[in-house]
């Protein structure tokens, strides 16, 4: 959902646009996903260590 531009999560423009995206879900669970670059070309990897 976060890779379509119809959602308005990625923006991409002339010398700016997205460069990173974080996920964050708090609670007993917590978990914490990282992608290194635009959602919708970067794929988010779970970071364990950060939690």
């Amino acid at each position: 959902a976060l890779g379509d531009h119809r959602l308005g999560a990625c923006v991409h423009g002339d010398g700016f646009g997205t460069r990173s995206s974080s996920l964050l879900a708090p609670g007993r669970s917590p978990a914490y996903r990282f992608a290194d670059g635009p959602p919708c070309e970067t794929p988010y990897r779970t970071v364990d260590e950060q939690v």
